[in-house]
């Protein structure tokens, strides 16, 4: 009995949720075609750019039943942000950053996004140029912003 009790406490601190790192899902370097620029060059053909994620799910409910229908579906994610890329015609990647968490929080169950998005080529002698933001779903700057559905 003794072991038995030694056991289920030794597994439950394996198993333990550590509040201060809540649990993730990571998409990287997701490729999404754009247009995105200020200069005249940059308006008349979409390019690439590279989006880098953190999402933090709601709920954990997932985990336990081992079903899709629980969690978030990083697939519908992807395609969903992929569709607003080649949508979009911001001047500034700080605009379509904030787009895209936009609609992640406003449609994917889905607590906090971090997010990077990189313009590769954007300067000479520099790979990229990057802006990476962080919104929440009980923050104030999380609507959804004019001409995203």
């Amino acid at each position: 009995m003794a072991e038995e009790i030694k056991a289920t406490a030794d597994l439950a601190r394996k198993v333990e949720i550590n509040i201060e790192q809540p649990d993730r899902i990571e998409i990287r370097d997701l490729r999404v075609s754009t247009v995105v620029g200020v200069y005249p060059e940059e308006r008349h053909q979409p390019r690439d750019v590279i989006v880098n994620l953190v999402l933090v799910p709601e709920s954990r409910a997932a985990c336990r039943s081992d079903d899709l229908s629980d969690a978030v579906d990083y697939d519908a994610v992807a395609a969903a942000i992929r569709d607003l890329g080649e949508n979009s015609r911001c001047e500034l990647i700080e605009a379509l950053s904030e787009n895209i968490a936009s609609l992640i929080l406003d449609n994917f169950s889905v607590e906090r996004v971090e997010l990077t998005l990189d313009k590769p080529n954007a300067l000479p002698h520099a790979r990229s140029v990057a802006y990476t933001i962080c919104r929440s779903r009980n923050s104030e700057t999380n609507s959804t912003r004019p001409g995203i559905s």
